[in-house]
């Protein structure tokens, strides 16, 4: 174990335990000196298990932290919550994180939420930033939208002569992979 590591069984005893010590243990452990593997387990937890108090520690983590695969897992733990506060920290984090890969893992978990403005942020990202990997998972993105609204949104995009060649024809690419009826017509 790493300097300040916990044993998994401790961190899912602290998340199981309903007081205020125990919460503020895993906030510790989220934003401390623990290895990379624990504060991604602790942030889960919080994420998971301590409601808005887990929401702010794993938001705060999202934007602050120095390592970008804490980043990225803090995007999926607080996707994962159903905090109110997910979608527009995904949002913000999809335009605003300095690494491309947390910037597409940001549109990812926003389209599993499955937040009403969805499709607009992530075809937003799709036209503004500036990093072809991000450009191309956010087209994934708009893939994992709930039922009909991905087959509308890639549909938008295929259609779209805006955009790249490329760009439409991935649109074209993740509708045939769709099994909804309305990607096939």
């Amino acid at each position: 174990m790493a300097h300040g590591d916990v044993d998994d069984d401790v961190l899912a005893a602290l998340a199981m335990h309903r007081g205020e010590r125990a919460q503020d243990a895993l906030s510790t452990i989220a934003r401390g000196d623990s290895g990379v593997e624990t504060r991604k387990k602790a942030i889960f937890w919080l994420a998971m298990l301590r409601g808005a108090v887990g929401a702010d520690v794993t938001s705060a983590v999202m934007f602050s932290d120095k390592d970008a695969s804490v980043r990225k897992h803090a995007a999926f733990a607080i996707a994962e919550s159903k905090s109110p506060r997910a979608a527009p920290d995904l949002i913000r984090l999809g335009n605003t994180d300095q690494d491309g890969d947390v910037r597409a893992q940001a549109w990812f978990w926003l389209a599993h939420t499955g937040a009403a403005n969805s499709e607009e942020a992530i075809e937003a990202a799709l036209r503004k930033d500036q990093d072809e990997h991000v450009r191309e998972q956010a087209i994934f993105a708009l893939s994992r939208l709930p039922d009909e609204r991905a087959t509308r949104a890639l549909i938008a995009v295929a259609e779209d002569q805006t955009l790249s060649h490329e760009q439409r024809k991935r649109a074209v690419f993740w509708l045939a992979q769709s099994e909804a009826a309305g990607a096939q017509s």
